[in-house]
């Protein structure tokens, strides 16, 4: 957490414009409502992958589900790779949509496909894996 002069710095730079400042302002705060006061200005200010990708998690994360799909579809339209994970992770939990391991699948194949490097999409298609098998074996 920053504070004093470090932090005047941070949020005069924000003010200014500077959109990563805005989003490590957004960051840099323990009220959910600051926090979207400055992740929407980064989104607004550039409307970059980066400040979508972190104003939709920060909608998300305080149940505005239809705010932050709204945005994870506006970025998945523009082909951002990293939002694969986060909209199958919406399917896969549930989150402002009616749970589909299904679509979580496609989401988290697409995932891989586009970012083989990163664990996360891996990890959510096992943990699919093992719950079908789980629900196999508990039709049996």
């Amino acid at each position: 957490m920053l504070k004093g002069r470090a932090l005047e710095k941070l949020k005069k730079e924000a003010l200014a414009g500077d959109e990563e400042a805005q989003i490590k302002m957004g960051y840099n705060t323990y009220l959910a409502h600051d926090m979207e006061y400055w992740h929407e200005m980064a989104w607004n200010n550039k409307k970059s992958n980066a400040a979508g990708l972190v104003l939709g998690l920060t909608y998300i994360q305080s149940n505005q589900y239809s705010k932050g799909l709204e945005i994870y579809h506006m970025l998945e339209d523009r082909k951002c790779k990293e939002v694969y994970v986060e909209l199958g992770l919406c399917y896969y939990l549930g989150d402002g949509v009616k749970q589909d391991f299904t679509v979580a699948t496609r989401y988290f194949l697409k995932a891989v496909d586009e970012n083989p490097d990163d664990p996360w999409s891996y990890i959510r298609l096992g943990d699919i894996n093992k719950k079908l098998d789980q629900d196999k074996s508990a039709v049996r």
